[in-house]
């Protein structure tokens, strides 16, 4: 039985095999007798890790409506005079609970889109069900089967991630599909896909050294329902280079090459 674990976006560092590096032994224990704790900087030298694909998207300036979502959160806060640290948990809450709703909505997707998994599904959400029968429903009528889920890479260059799903046509032509999670209001909304999303299927292009096509598939964490985008050959080519300038950016803001873990100024 296959179990795919839900990796968070804020992950920052992977092996050079990509694995996924959650936590790295302490020296010695903690006061409050931690004995292990989060990598930073200074452990991804010590190890040699790399950065994930959408660490070195953070280089760039944050979207939009990202800043438009946390301003109007402070302000909710602000208006209801709460006291410094209520309106913090206020925020913290806010903040957590997409991410918490999207990211069970991710795992249950990818279970059910993996015909190896046997595990329990009696108790999935019903719109894990509906998106995963869309998404079915969408392989059937673009002719694609599915080859590889949350398949995990480590490029030599000196950075790693996980991609979503690895879809094929008949003839061979591969197909590179990572899923994004939304509200209904900002599903509805939703005109085109965001820069930055291009931009990170580009560095998992890269990362699998593959001329794969792309696709992001939004799903829509109330109803279930999906919006696939795709993408031509320019619009991935043209954001691959602005992923190698933003790639050596990040390493020159850290003077760390993982690909040596070295520093990256001689």
């Amino acid at each position: 039985m296959k179990h795919h674990e839900p990796i968070p976006e804020s992950l920052h560092w992977y092996d050079r095999q990509g694995n996924p590096v959650f936590d790295v032994p302490l020296k010695k224990p903690a006061k409050d007798g931690r004995t292990v704790t989060t990598p930073t900087l200074r452990h991804a030298r010590e190890m040699n890790l790399f950065p994930s694909v959408t660490s070195i998207r953070k280089v760039l300036a944050t979207p939009k409506q990202v800043i438009d979502w946390m301003v109007n959160i402070a302000i909710d806060c602000g208006m209801s005079n709460r006291t410094r640290d209520g309106a913090m948990a206020q925020f913290m809450m806010e903040r957590d609970k997409p991410a918490d709703a999207g990211t069970l909505l991710h795992e249950e997707v990818c279970n059910l889109l993996d015909t190896d998994y046997q595990g329990p599904t009696e108790d999935y959400q019903e719109i894990s069900l509906d998106a995963a029968h869309s998404i079915a429903l969408w392989m059937k009528e673009h002719d694609l089967v599915l080859t590889s889920i949350e398949e995990p890479f480590a490029h030599p260059s000196g950075f790693a991630g996980r991609v979503d799903c690895q879809m094929e046509t008949p003839d061979g032509n591969k197909v590179i599909v990572d899923l994004k999670t939304m509200n209904n209001n900002s599903y509805t909304n939703l005109r085109k896909p965001y820069d930055s999303w291009t931009f990170q299927l580009a560095g998992y292009r890269k990362g699998l050294t593959s001329h794969a096509d792309c696709c992001i598939i939004v799903l829509n964490r109330e109803t279930g329902m999906i919006k696939p985008f795709t993408f031509t050959k320019q619009e991935i080519d043209r954001a691959e280079e602005q992923f190698d300038l933003a790639f050596r950016l990040w390493q020159m803001e850290r003077n760390y090459n993982p690909s040596t873990g070295g520093t990256y100024y001689v």
